[in-house]
C-alpha cells in the first residue's frame, strides 16, 4: 500500500509540474533546495524551541521502552547483535553509527549512565533535529510561494511553451524523490509510536518507498549533524 502511495505520488507531481512547466518546476525545485540550505543554518533554534517542549522526552520514553532488558546484555558484540534487532526499524548507518559509538566517552556526551540512555537519548536529539530540519524547510517554502507568480507570467510565452511543459515532468520528478527523501527522514521515529502501528506495517511490506529510505543520503547528513 505504501509503494502504492509512493508511485502515485511521483506520478501526481511528474503531471502537475507537466501542467506548470519547467520554469516554474525549476523555480519550486531550486525553492526545495534554498529551504533545505536555510533550514541546515536555522535549525539549531528551532531545536532549542522544541526541546522547550515534551517531545524529547516523549521519544525517549518510546525508545525506553523498546530497548527493556537491553542493559542486561553483556559484552561488545552481543550488544550490537541486540541493537541491531531492537532497531530493525532504523536506517543501517544510524544502527551502525549507534553500535560505533557505544561507549563510555559518547554516555558522557549525553549525560547516559548505560546504553539504554544513551541510544534514547542519541535518537531523541536526531529526531528534534530532524523535525526542525523540516519545520523551517516548510517555513521558507510558505515564504517563498509568494513568489511564484512571476516565474509562472514568464512560462506563458509562446516560445517556451514546448520545452515548457516537457521539461517539467523532469524536475516534477526529482521534486518527488527530494519530497520522499524527506519523507523518510521522519519514518523510523514514527514507527516508534504505537498508534503509528498501522505505518510500520505499511513499511514492513513496502519495495518501491523502501528502497529510497535505504539510500537516502539526506538521513546521512543528520546523522552527522547529531554529535
Amino acid at each position: 500500500m505504501l509503494d502504492l502511495i509512493g508511485i502515485f505520488f511521483i506520478v501526481a507531481l511528474c503531471y502537475r509540474a507537466y501542467n506548470r512547466g519547467l520554469i516554474v518546476s525549476v523555480y519550486k525545485l531550486t525553492s526545495v533546495f534554498i529551504s533545505f540550505g536555510v533550514a541546515v543554518i536555522c535549525y539549531p533554534v528551532v531545536s532549542a524551541m522544541l526541546r522547550l517542549t515534551l517531545i524529547d522526552e516523549t521519544i525517549e520514553k518510546y525508545i525506553g521502552d523498546l530497548l527493556i532488558n537491553l542493559d542486561l546484555v553483556e559484552g561488545v558484540q552481543s550488544q550490537a547483535n541486540a541493537l541491531t534487532e531492537y532497531l530493525y526499524m532504523m536506517p543501517d548507518p544510524l544502527v551502525d553509527i549507534l553500535i560505533q559509538n557505544n561507549n563510555k566517552e559518547v554516555y558522557a556526551i549525553f549525560g547516559a549512565n548505560n546504553i539504554i540512555d544513551y541510544i534514547s537519548s542519541y535518537i531523541a536529539n536526531m529526531a528534534i533535529n530532524v523535525f526542525s530540519v523540516i519545520i523551517v524547510i516548510i517555513i521558507v517554502k510558505i515564504g517563498i510561494a509568494f513568489f511564484v507568480s512571476g516565474a509562472d507570467l514568464i512560462a506563458q510565452l509562446p516560445v517556451l511553451r514546448t520545452v515548457n511543459s516537457w521539461g517539467g515532468i523532469v524536475l516534477g520528478f526529482a521534486e518527488a524523490i527530494v519530497v520522499i527523501w524527506l519523507f523518510c527522514l521522519v519514518i523510523p521515529f514514527l514507527t516508534v509510536s504505537p498508534q503509528c502501528e498501522w505505518l510500520t506495517l505499511m513499511w514492513e511490506s513496502s519495495i518501491f518507498v523502501r528502497w529510497f529510505y535505504d539510500n537516502n543520503f539526506l538521513f546521512d547528513y543528520m546523522i552527522g549533524l547529531t554529535l
